[in-house]
């Protein structure tokens, strides 16, 4: 097993014409405490979501847990948790759309899941009602 958690080598992620993320090389020991500290725009939130495999580098590589191929990294990924910015959910969809499109980014293979968790938050009536239309309080 490798000696670090995260290791990223020359990560680059481009929108259009701009970077996000220019050639970042870090490496995570574990049992230590990290922050990312930047302005706005520094690529933080880019870089949280490449690791958690929401996006996906343009260019670069990267290591979870000492596993380097995409699939091994997607199966380490469930090792993680985070939440960037705000939970991510998507608004033109229903809550178990929402549910079920989380539970196979995952790899969670278990689609009764998606019933339990509907049930346990109280949403088992919102049908196919979009999460922008729910009702805050």
């Amino acid at each position: 097993m490798a000696d670090y958690i995260l290791k990223t080598n020359e990560l680059t992620k481009t929108f259009r014409q701009t970077d996000a993320l220019r050639n970042v090389s870090i490496t995570l020991d574990p049992g230590k405490i990290y922050g990312l500290i930047g302005s706005n725009g520094a690529g933080k939130s880019t870089l949280m979501r490449v690791i958690a495999g929401l996006s996906f580098p343009t260019s670069g590589s990267m290591e979870l847990f000492g596993k380097e191929s995409a699939r091994a990294i997607q199966a380490e990924r469930k090792r993680i948790g985070c939440m960037i910015e705000s939970p991510s959910l998507n608004l033109g969809l229903s809550a178990k759309e929402n549910i079920r499109y989380h539970r196979i980014l995952r790899g969670i293979s278990n689609v009764e899941l998606e019933d339990e968790l509907i049930e346990l938050v109280g949403l088992e009536d919102t049908g196919k009602k979009q999460v922008k239309d729910f009702h805050l309080v």
